[in-house]
């Protein structure tokens, strides 16, 4: 099932986007199933990224990643940014080769709150034009399909959630069980 992304020239609350949420868990996790979503849309060729914690205790270690190949057609390399709950991304380039270079670290705006369902961390932050261009080239922002997964973990085990089914015994990061994104006009 295709997971439909707003593209538009103009900044868009975050609040307006449908969520995806990590409804697929790979194994036991210690501290149970902690809800989690994400919302996304193109600002202008690049990648706005949001994503929800409901966790009013993480651990130093959790992490959600994201994964992205934005030429599926063309290549198997592909994005992975694992972001932490102090609000520090890291972005690999992953290889089809299992190697991967560190490309840049991103820093994002972090909040913290509480709901109806319990205490949250929420992140904001941006995967720039220029480094889609440098990766993937232009063919990524004349396409509006890619695919990719989220991710919630923790790098203290192998078990974790995902948005989208990946294979018993796959560890992250991995491109194992990719979804298809799809960039519509607003």
């Amino acid at each position: 099932m295709s997971f439909f992304i707003v593209k538009t020239d103009t900044k868009t609350f975050f609040d307006a986007l449908p969520a995806i949420k990590i409804t697929n868990f790979n194994g036991e996790l210690k501290r149970d199933e902690i809800y989690c979503y994400g919302k996304m849309y193109m600002l202008a060729d690049s990648l706005q990224i949001s994503f929800t914690v409901f966790d009013g205790t993480p651990p130093a270690t959790q992490r959600v990643g994201f994964a992205y190949n934005f030429t599926p057609n063309l290549t198997d390399d592909y994005l992975f940014f694992s972001a932490c709950p102090t609000g520090e991304v890291c972005c690999t380039l992953q290889k089809q080769n299992s190697q991967f270079e560190v490309l840049e670290n991103i820093m994002a705006y972090t909040k913290t709150g509480v709901d109806e369902q319990g205490w949250y961390y929420s992140m904001e932050f941006e995967i720039p034009k220029s480094l889609i261009l440098k990766i993937f080239g232009e063919s990524a922002l004349k396409n509006t399909i890619f695919s990719g997964n989220m991710f919630l973990y923790d790098v203290t085990e192998d078990a974790f959630g995902s948005v989208f089914g990946v294979d018993i015994g796959e560890k992250i990061p991995t491109n194992n069980g990719f979804g298809e994104f799809v960039t519509v006009p607003y």
